[in-house]
């Protein structure tokens, strides 16, 4: 720090050399610079934020989800018109928002995705499921599911209720299988945490959620139905 004290205490007699007007304009032009520097320097060492793609995120998982449940029931095999129902519903489009949400919070809990596949295939299975029944005559009696003929228009009502009940049973198989996982996934660890979320998801899609939803939702149809009933008469 010695060898600039010379530096300094030169700079410091400069001033008075000058003209009070010249002192003034070097003074605020080093300053300029200085500040100039500061905010290179500060641009340089902040972390460079990408803004993230919404729909290009979502459009990658469906590609992938997709894959997963095309991979999931058999084609063509005996009994070949519950599979192709099966394959039918499940595979008529959509947006696979809720398996992209399971897929999205492995990620955020540092886990791999290919981890998270099963479960997520899982989801829209049950998903699935709850569309081919809802659509059913006894339900809301819909013909049309995304644009498309619902499943039991296309393959009659008891098939559409069986590969409703089929989706079902296998959205535990596959979430339970361990050969549905990648070879990777923690042995310690992996049964209990499969355990847990099926039970979650059971929890789920029980008399606690999904068909509760469905039970609450015709009862206001219900309610509705009578008061306009009694208003009309």
């Amino acid at each position: 720090m010695a060898a600039f004290q010379p530096l300094v205490a030169s700079r410091a007699h400069l001033s008075p050399l000058l003209p009070a007007p010249a002192a003034a304009a070097a003074v605020a032009a080093t300053s300029f610079h200085r500040r100039r520097f500061s905010a290179i320097v500060a641009a340089a060492a902040a972390p460079t934020v990408t803004e993230f793609d919404f729909k290009a995120y979502m459009g990658e998982r469906a590609v992938a989800v997709n894959q997963a449940l095309d991979a999931a029931i058999p084609a063509g095999e005996p009994p070949a018109a519950l599979h192709d129902a099966m394959r039918y519903a499940l595979l008529a489009g959509g947006k696979r928002v809720r398996p992209a949400l399971c897929l999205a919070a492995c990620g955020v809990a540092g886990g791999r995705e290919a981890w998270a596949m099963p479960p997520a295939a899982a989801l829209e299975m049950v998903h699935t499921m709850s569309l081919v029944h809802d659509d059913l005559p006894c339900m809301d009696d819909d013909d049309l599911r995304r644009g498309k003929p619902t499943c039991h228009v296309v393959y009659g009502e008891p098939i559409a209720v069986l590969a409703g009940d089929a989706l079902l049973s296998l959205a535990f198989k596959h979430m339970a299988d361990v050969s549905s996982y990648p070879a990777d996934v923690d042995a310690d660890r992996h049964a209990a945490r499969v355990v847990r979320a099926v039970g979650e998801l059971a929890r789920c899609i029980g008399s606690e959620g999904l068909v509760a939803g469905q039970v609450s939702r015709f009862d206001s149809i219900s309610s509705f139905t009578k008061y306009t009933n009694q208003e009309m008469c």
